[in-house]
């Protein structure tokens, strides 16, 4: 079986003996070439001959979400069906996808669709255009062709009307494989079908598409509705919390939930006794906006907390009251590694005890949350040391990795980096803290000015030797946020980035929102000179100014837009820099990106 797992974007391929229970999962086609840059999907493989296989694919020529660019149909060559040697491009076309392929009298017919219609072509060498046939049917797609001795059957997915129809698998019949009738509903609730003969029966492979999000209403359904569409997601910014409402309009990348539903106690209340029916609830609503989760993993369960007896491990004020009050590492440290595989073994998106409509996998796991912060005055999510720390980090990752090694452990963000702070991070790190993480993380509150703390955590990393890309997960407001202050978080958040940061999760409005639409899919950032800042995107160069920068451009009309979205045209002679900063693009996608953010802000002030 040739598949692709959601968010990964190869092809895989696993055996089976039986045709029903599958193993060896592998990945047979890699993206990254020329034509397949951000995803190789939709695998059709036929056999030419005793000893030769080719698969036909689709590879996304854009970074787009879900691929709806301009796609290409590739091919691909293999003597065993294992091994492929990527070939040749066939076609482009915007929206290609859902390839079949078929043998023919005198050669090949492939057939293809672009979401909405389906199209087919003869070749008779399987790679050329002998024959075109054009759209051979309208609103069809994820088509399976089989060719029987007297008829061809297409198997397909229709494109509802609306999204009240639902989705559902029908079954048409052709003499010639071109026109196709009689129209039959076979399953109901399914998608992306593919058909085989087997002891001579037919057995159908289907995915269940992922139920709608719940309706909203009221309010809330008119500032949903308001969030702009086909916007590339902004995978450079994320928000803390998980409120649909506060972040519809915002087309963030990722969703940091705080604290969240990956709590331990709530998750396995009993020992061997699993919930995940919360979790399940915000996976969900998180894929049905796009968005990817960063998941904090809560170590604590009242029944394993209490075997420590009367340690000092709880906290004074229950802040977060979804937690358990007791929060010290794990005392049953293997069974708190069970828990974590069966939690990211359910999100990893590997087709094994997946959560039932997962297309959107969780891929990185956070250790706690600012775990160092234990002063007298604020005992809030962990009591212990950093060697204590670092026994539950090591704990985590290894289970992490066991359950998915191509996931990502997030060391839990460092509430701050002063005097006490630091000593802390040191014993951790002094242990062989560093080998047990992918990313590190740090946190910024009201009065880190500079770059929310990046350059202070990358010092620190250095001291130890430790090389680890650099999450800032959560960036919070002063009590009364002024234009000042968003001035200063402007500037600090261009800073972070250019100081290495990657990612940037904020838990307030407004210069968080404007800046990730207008540079939120940055590829990579570079300081020009002091006050001068070159971000380059997918579509376009975006210079960040303010004092004492100067214009980096002469002699031409540019967009410019300030901190909260408000956007002019000025010839680039004539623009003053002052403290505040100023955005300049020429990038007519990031102009009208803007433009219907700053429509959505309008319509969500009339509710």
């Amino acid at each position: 079986m040739y598949y692709v797992i959601p968010g990964e974007d190869e092809i895989r391929i696993a055996e089976s003996e039986d045709g029903i229970h599958f193993h060896n999962s592998q990945v047979v086609i890699e993206k990254g070439d020329e034509y397949d840059k951000y995803g190789a999907v939709d695998p059709a493989v036929i056999q030419i001959s005793e000893n030769l296989f080719r698969m036909y694919y689709v590879g996304w020529e854009e970074d787009i979400p879900g691929g709806w660019g301009r796609n290409s149909l590739l091919t691909a060559i293999s003597t065993d069906g294992i091994l492929w040697k990527k070939e040749r491009k066939i076609l482009s076309k915007e929206k290609l996808s859902d390839v079949a392929a078929i043998r023919i009298e005198n050669g090949f017919r492939i057939y293809y669709s672009d979401k909405d219609n389906l199209y087919a072509f003869d070749s008779v060498d399987g790679v050329s255009i002998t024959k075109d046939w054009g759209k051979i049917m309208e609103r069809v797609s994820v088509a399976f062709v089989l060719k029987t001795d007297n008829e061809y059957r297409l198997y397909y997915t229709k494109v509802p009307d609306s999204p009240e129809e639902g989705i559902n698998v029908y079954l048409s019949t052709s003499k010639d494989g071109i026109n196709f009738t009689g129209e039959k509903l076979i399953l109901e609730n399914a998608d992306a079908p593919c058909v085989i003969k087997l002891n001579e029966k037919f057995v159908i492979y289907y995915h269940i598409p992922s139920p709608p999000p719940p309706e909203a209403s009221g309010e809330e359904k008119s500032v949903l509705r308001s969030m702009p569409q086909n916007v590339p997601l902004a995978d450079r910014f994320g928000f803390v919390c998980f409120d649909p409402l506060a972040i519809s309009d915002l087309n963030l990348g990722w969703v940091r939930p705080h604290p969240g539903p990956f709590i331990w106690d709530k998750i396995e209340p009993e020992r061997g006794k699993y919930d995940f029916s919360e979790v399940d609830e915000v996976v969900r609503e998180a894929q049905a906006m796009g968005l990817n989760i960063l998941a904090t993993i809560w170590p604590y369960a009242e029944w394993d907390q209490e075997k420590w007896g009367n340690i000092d491990r709880f906290v004074e004020k229950r802040d977060f009251p979804e937690l358990p009050s007791s929060r010290y590492k794990p005392y049953d440290m293997q069974a708190y590694k069970e828990f974590v595989k069966a939690l990211v073994e359910r999100y990893d998106g590997d087709g094994f005890n997946d959560m039932s409509g997962l297309t959107k996998p969780i891929k990185y796991w956070e250790i706690l949350n600012e775990p160092e912060a234990q002063s007298e005055d604020y005992k809030c999510f962990f009591q212990g040391s950093g060697k204590e720390y670092f026994e539950l980090v090591k704990a985590t990752y290894e289970a992490v990795k066991e359950a998915d090694p191509e996931a990502k452990v997030v060391l839990g963000g460092a509430a701050t980096l002063d005097k006490e702070s630091i000593e802390w991070w040191e014993e951790f790190y002094s242990l062989g803290g560093g080998n047990y993480f992918d990313i590190a993380g740090v946190h910024s509150y009201a009065d880190e000015k500079d770059d929310f703390n990046v350059d202070d955590l990358k010092k620190l990393l250095e001291k130890y030797g430790v090389s680890k890309p650099i999450w800032v997960t959560e960036v919070g407001p002063k009590g009364d946020m002024s234009r000042e202050d968003d001035i200063m978080f402007a500037k600090a958040a261009i800073r972070a980035f250019a100081n290495g940061a990657e990612v940037l999760f904020f838990d307030y409005k407004p210069v968080a929102h404007v800046m990730a639409y207008i540079i939120g899919d940055f590829d990579r950032v570079e300081k020009s000179s002091e006050g001068v800042y070159v971000f380059k995107t997918k579509e376009d160069k975006v210079y960040v100014v303010w004092k004492p920068g100067k214009i980096p451009i002469e002699g031409s009309e540019i967009y410019v837009a300030d901190i909260y979205g408000n956007v002019r045209v000025e010839d680039a002679s004539g623009i003053d820099v002052e403290d505040t900063p100023i955005y300049l693009f020429k990038s007519e996608k990031i102009l009208q990106r803007l433009k219907m953010f700053m429509k959505a802000q309008e319509k969500e002030k009339n509710y």
